[in-house]
């Protein structure tokens, strides 16, 4: 099974398998039938996407940011272990806004739950 990545706003497709809202705060907008999980300890943390969003940080400081954050809170790691456990049964879909091809914290998440 696969670990994919997806924008929030596209409609949900059969292959998605299980949907996870990676974001701090999960869109007004988003019904919850439309996902099967919200895991807000796998979001970066409000300072470190601020200092990306206004460009007091670069992508490389966010990158390894964000690293440092899952790495150290015991609640990430083990949202990190339940989601690669549960690649190994079906597919999972890690949602969160930015557009395809856009830095976001979706694709590092992706990475870290490859690893093993």
């Amino acid at each position: 099974m696969t670990i994919k990545t997806k924008r929030v706003y596209d409609k949900p497709e059969e292959d998605d398998g299980y949907r996870v809202v990676v974001m701090r705060h999960r869109p007004r907008f988003l019904k919850k039938g439309s996902y099967n999980r919200w895991m807000q300890e796998l979001s970066p943390s409000a300072p470190l996407l601020k200092s990306y969003l206004t460009r007091m940080i670069d992508w490389d400081t966010f990158t390894s940011g964000y690293h440092k954050e899952m790495k150290s809170n015991p609640v990430s790691q083990q949202a990190i272990h339940e989601l690669r456990e549960k690649s190994k049964v079906t597919d999972v879909t890690l949602l969160c806004h930015e557009k395809d091809g856009e830095n976001c914290h979706r694709y590092l998440l992706k990475n870290l739950i490859d690893l093993e």
